[in-house]
This record gives C-alpha cells, structure tokens and sequence, in this order.
C-alpha cells in the first residue's frame, strides 16, 4: 500500500483518472452482459437441446469445455457493436432497453475515443475536473444500470435454461473464495 500525501491539485488529477476508469470498467460490463446473453441464447440452448435429442449419450464434458472457451472467446472478440446487433434478435429485450444499449455504446465510443480531447480545458481546472468525476460517476452508474437491466430481462432465458440467480450467486461466490484464497480459477 502507497502511503502518500497529495496535494489537492494531485489529489484531483488521480480521482479524475479513477472516475475515468470506474466508468470505462463499467462500460465493460455491459460488453461481457451481452456476451453472456449471446452464450445463454445460443450456446447453452444448442447444447441443452443436442444433450435432450441424444438423452445424454456421447456427452463428452472436456470437449464441452473446449467449445464453451471458444465459444466466449469468439464472443469477447467481437466488438461491442457487433456483440450489440447479434444480441438484438433477442426477444427478451424490449425497445426500451435495446435503445439504453445503443446509447450506452455510443457514450462508451465518446468515453474511450473523444472523452480526453473533448475534456481537456476542464481537466485544467479545480472546478472542471469536479464536472468531470461527477459526469463520470453519473456515466458508471448508468453502465451499471444497464447491466442490472440486460440482467433482468435475460432471467427468463437463464431460467429456461435451468439456471437461476441462487445458483449463479453460489457459483460467483466460490469463484471469488478462490480467487482470494490464490488459487486457480482455470479449472
């Protein structure tokens, strides 16, 4: 741990930069929502319903594994907007919230391309760099929501699918044991 006094002009500068992260952060976790919503809708159905039709037989679990990480993989290479028109041929998502996703990806694109350059004469100032964290910390909770929203219309999904958000809860909740205990989590 870094024990340093700041000034108030440094202190500002590093909160700035931390606002600044805690919002792109977030606007990653909107990309990953919707890559989850891309592995329940089409991965984990098309393995569900082959599992159902073959009763479980020839079920080979490695090579389920090998096909999930592909399958995320390829996901998490797409871009955002890519990951956005696929996820649209969803029907649990209504008008309302595709249009808070499209919005989302463009204040993500401003974020990550014409935030700095945009910003540059409030960054320069006390006052401006308050303007900044606030519209920052206003941008990250809006990513927040979003998830919390793609979340909530893809329960249905998920539960077709056998899965629900005790089980998910439990599961996050050991992963994060492990990671904190050191161990893998590649297993």
């Amino acid at each position: 741990m870094m024990d340093e006094e700041l000034d108030q002009h440094s202190w500002e500068i590093r909160e700035t930069f931390a606002y600044y992260g805690r919002a792109v952060y977030m606007s990653s976790v909107v990309e990953v929502a919707l890559a989850h919503v891309l592995l329940f809708a089409q991965f984990m159905k098309k393995v569900r319903d082959d599992y159902i039709a073959a009763r479980g037989k020839g079920f080979d679990r490695k090579q389920y594994e090998r096909d999930f990480d592909a399958f995320m993989n390829d996901q998490f290479a797409q871009t955002m907007g890519n990951l956005m028109r696929r996820v649209e041929k969803f029907g649990g998502f209504d008008v309302a919230l595709k249009a808070k996703i499209a919005d989302a990806k463009k204040r993500r694109d401003f974020l990550t391309h014409h935030y700095w350059r945009e910003r540059s004469i409030d960054f320069a100032t006390s006052e401006g760099r308050e303007r900044m964290r606030k519209e920052l910390n206003a941008d990250a909770e809006m990513f927040q929501q979003i998830d919390r929203d793609i979340d909530a219309a893809s329960a249905s999904l998920r539960a077709s699918l056998g899965i629900n958000d005790a089980m998910l809860d439990e599961y996050n909740r050991k992963f994060m044991e492990r990671v904190e205990r050191g161990e893998s989590v590649e297993d």
